[in-house]
């Protein structure tokens, strides 16, 4: 009996991280999967997540050297559910979808609003590992306007392969105008991460930070499992 061969899937974890005096941090870490089913997957996903428990002290200084003198503060991380499993498919390479979120209504000044200009990304803010090769660029494109004069938006990432931030966001610029074909038309890029380490399964891709989020607001993120991408379209990849 043959065996299914492996394919790529993103998965998004909820890490909250609890401060022992009060408030959080949630983290949403865009995170590679590799499985030979969407079941295997979602398993998968849930074993990365749990391994994101973990405590850890930290101190309200700037000087490294101030450390032992300084009052410190436990942060517990915790894994809290899963936000969206999506299908990549069987590869990665330069220019692959990694994941596209649902579309939005918008317009002209709201789309704006999303693009960044390069002086902000984040790849010429951040430190860059020495031999990075892989970048995800988020990309706004619009499929067309709808009779109220909204757009219809997506935010997608793409995997951007290049040897410097610079080309990494020239080529990123360079592959969404590519998406200008008839009533798709591509906004500007929202922001442009590196990817630290080599492509492989349970490595990080991206992450987005939200402070002092309620229970509530917590709990509205999570996704019940039937409502995860792969599963609540398994026709529509």
């Amino acid at each position: 009996m043959a065996t299914a061969s492996p394919r790529w899937y993103l998965a998004q974890i909820i890490e909250e991280q609890k401060f022992e005096h009060g408030g959080n941090l949630l983290d949403v870490n865009f995170v590679l999967i590799s499985a030979t089913s969407d079941e295997d997957a979602y398993t998968f996903a849930l074993e990365v997540g749990h391994r994101y428990k973990h405590s850890y002290l930290v101190a309200d200084i700037e000087d490294p050297r101030e450390w032992e003198q300084a009052e410190k503060e436990l942060v517990t991380s915790i894994f809290r559910g899963l936000r969206n499993l999506s299908l990549i498919g069987p590869d990665l390479k330069h220019g692959t979808e990694m994941y596209c979120e649902r579309p939005r209504l918008l317009t002209e000044d709201e789309i704006g609003e999303l693009v960044a200009p390069k002086e902000e990304q984040s790849v010429f803010t951040d430190w860059i590992p020495k031999h990075a090769e892989w970048y995800i660029a988020e990309i706004i494109k619009s499929a067309r306007q709808n009779d109220d004069g909204l757009f219809i938006v997506y935010r997608c990432m793409i995997l951007i392969k290049a040897a410097l931030p610079d080309e990494a966001f020239e080529r990123a610029m360079e592959f969404g105008r590519t998406l200008n074909i008839d009533t798709t038309r591509f906004w500007g890029i929202r922001m442009v991460y590196v990817v630290h380490d080599p492509l492989e399964h349970g490595e990080e891709m991206a992450f987005e930070r939200q402070e002092d989020v309620s229970e509530t607001g917590i709990q509205q993120m999570i996704c019940p499992k039937e409502h995860l991408a792969i599963f609540e379209n398994p026709d529509f990849r």
